[in-house]
């Protein structure tokens, strides 16, 4: 088969094509190609293999050394849970402790801010007003009215009316001596609220309270005996503290009410 065709310089050439087998350069050199693909490939895999064993070393190197680190750290971790186990009692008395004197701080200071609200009532009062009511809605007892308040501002803790108990006493001071204590009848025990207690302070413990050279002055204290209990109870506490708790707080404000009165000199 023949083509023609014009080159650069205009020159016409002749072309024959015809189907040509390959020559045995080609062939030598395909093999050759073909030889150096296979020698790539076996390389390719040795390095595989060099670096799957490279790898393999690496991670038994890692293996032992956690081996090592585990060993070491075995005495340690021991000693670490025998002091666990040794501390762990104290701490937890030791939180225990902090939760029941927390509680016990916080329901002393709600019931003292109770009595304080009372006995400020109390301030602007009559003690001789009373009219013997129980009735916290009607009554006009002076004493009872105290009581009332007290209960009224101490939610949310309750008096329980078997074991705790609201004590009121009057008290009229001249020359810093206590010239008589409210109200009358009741002696050095005060009013009682349920009748389960008596007051905790005598006449002459309140006149050590009180300036000689203060004028004439009327107190009236409010004392509020409230049963705690504890919150966890645990044994180690109960076989030393009583459970429940009395705590008694108690509030002294001053009634110009009580004030004694002189006796006119003819």
């Amino acid at each position: 088969m023949v083509d023609q065709g014009v080159n650069k310089r205009g020159i016409t050439t002749t072309y024959f094509k015809h189907k040509l087998k390959p020559s045995s350069c080609q062939a030598e050199r395909s093999e050759a190609s073909h030889l150096r693909r296979q020698e790539t490939f076996r390389f390719a895999q040795g390095d595989m293999c060099v670096k799957s064993s490279t790898q393999a070393q690496q991670a038994s190197r890692r293996r032992r050394l956690l081996s090592r680190a585990r060993c070491a750290a075995a005495p340690g971790a021991g000693q670490s849970m025998l002091e666990m186990a040794i501390f762990m009692p104290i701490l937890l008395i030791i939180l225990a402790g902090l939760v029941e004197f927390g509680m016990l701080a916080n329901n002393y200071l709600t019931v003292l801010d109770a009595s304080r609200e009372a006995a400020r009532f109390g301030v602007s009062g009559d003690p001789n007003l009373r009219d013997g009511s129980t009735d916290c809605g009607t009554t006009v007892d002076y004493y009872m009215q105290i009581a009332c308040l007290v209960e009224q501002n101490m939610p949310p803790l309750t008096l329980d009316p078997t074991h705790d108990d609201i004590v009121i006493s009057v008290f009229g001071v001249s020359n810093g001596q206590v010239a008589y204590r409210l109200p009358a009848g009741t002696g050095e025990n005060g009013w009682s609220r349920y009748g389960n207690h008596t007051s905790g302070f005598t006449s002459a413990q309140i006149q050590a309270m009180i300036n000689s050279s203060d004028p004439p002055t009327g107190v009236v204290l409010v004392e509020v005996f409230y049963s705690h209990h504890q919150v966890l109870a645990l044994p180690f506490f109960t076989a030393f503290v009583p459970n429940p708790l009395t705590i008694r707080p108690y509030t002294i404000m001053p009634v110009s009410a009580a004030e004694p009165t002189p006796t006119p000199v003819p």
